[in-house]
C-alpha cells in the first residue's frame, strides 16, 4: 500500500527542473536500499515491482522513487521493532474486561449484584 502511495504521488509531482548526478554516499544507499529491500525485506517482491513500473513510467524517476521507498522501509521497520512490541505491551497490561452479564450498560462481574 505504502509503495502504491509513493508511485501515485510521483506521477502528480512535476518533475524536477534540475538533476543533478548522484554522489558516491548517493549510489552506496542506493546499492544498499536495492539489497536490503531488494532481497531481505519480507515485501521483496512489491518493492521490485514497485520499482519496475517506476522504470517502465519514466525512468529518470527512478532514483527518487528509491530515495522515497528508502523512507518507508524506516517506517516499515520503526513500527515492527519499536510501535508494535509497545502497543502489544500496553494491551498485555491492560485489565482484562470483567466477566458477567450487562446490566444498564455497564459489565457486571458475577460475584456482584447489578
Amino acid at each position: 500500500a505504502y509503495l502504491d502511495r509513493v508511485r501515485a504521488m510521483l506521477a502528480r509531482r512535476p518533475q524536477p527542473r534540475w538533476r543533478a548526478r548522484p554522489t558516491a554516499g548517493q549510489i552506496v544507499s542506493g546499492i544498499r536500499a536495492l539489497i536490503t529491500q531488494g532481497l531481505i525485506a519480507h515485501y521483496r517482491f512489491e518493492y521490485l515491482r514497485f520499482l519496475w513500473k517506476v522504470w517502465r513510467w519514466d525512468s529518470s524517476r527512478l532514483v527518487e522513487a528509491l530515495m522515497r521507498a528508502g523512507a518507508g522501509h524506516h517506517f516499515i521497520e520503526y513500527t515492527r521493532k519499536v510501535v508494535a512490541p509497545r502497543l502489544e505491551a500496553m494491551l498485555d497490561a491492560r485489565p482484562l474486561p470483567a466477566l458477567g452479564g450487562s446490566s444498564r450498560g455497564r459489565v457486571v462481574c458475577p460475584d456482584e449484584s447489578p
